[in-house]
């Protein structure tokens, strides 16, 4: 089964079908695929895998993330305005844009250089907690 790996901060909002997006460099899944979500049990590529769950992928769509002391995003190819930045914010695990902008700044410098990827979007209603049987 395909997986993407989330990182400690994000386990919570995960688990509590607050987060239901990520964003990445390139898509790992299509539409309508079952992907599982896990984490790292200790260091990233020295230890185990665990699951947080699986869910099914409905869209993916691509985003331009960038930041001159505030975060811009282009969602398939518009500029999004500030309600829709709350939106993206949200879906991420994040309080606010402020929040999720430091977080691409720290974590990927995208007031140096704009973050090109993809916006994987599964629904909460398909998120199944722990290890799924298929």
């Amino acid at each position: 089964m395909k997986y993407y790996t989330f990182n400690p901060q994000f386990h919570a909002a995960v688990l509590a079908r607050v987060k239901i997006s990520t964003i990445r460099s390139h898509a790992k899944v299509k539409p309508g695929e079952r992907f599982a979500l896990r984490h790292w049990t200790g260091v990233p590529y020295r230890s185990k895998m665990d699951w947080l769950g699986s869910a099914v992928c409905t869209r993916v769509r691509p985003i331009r993330l960038e930041s001159d002391w505030v975060l811009h995003i282009d969602l398939d190819g518009e500029r999004l305005e500030l309600e829709g930045l709350y939106r993206i914010a949200a879906s991420e695990g994040f309080g606010s844009p402020m929040h999720m902008g430091r977080w691409f700044i720290d974590n990927h410098k995208i007031d140096e250089k704009p973050l090109l990827g993809v916006l994987t979007e599964w629904d909460p209603s398909t998120f199944i907690a722990g290890e799924a049987k298929l």
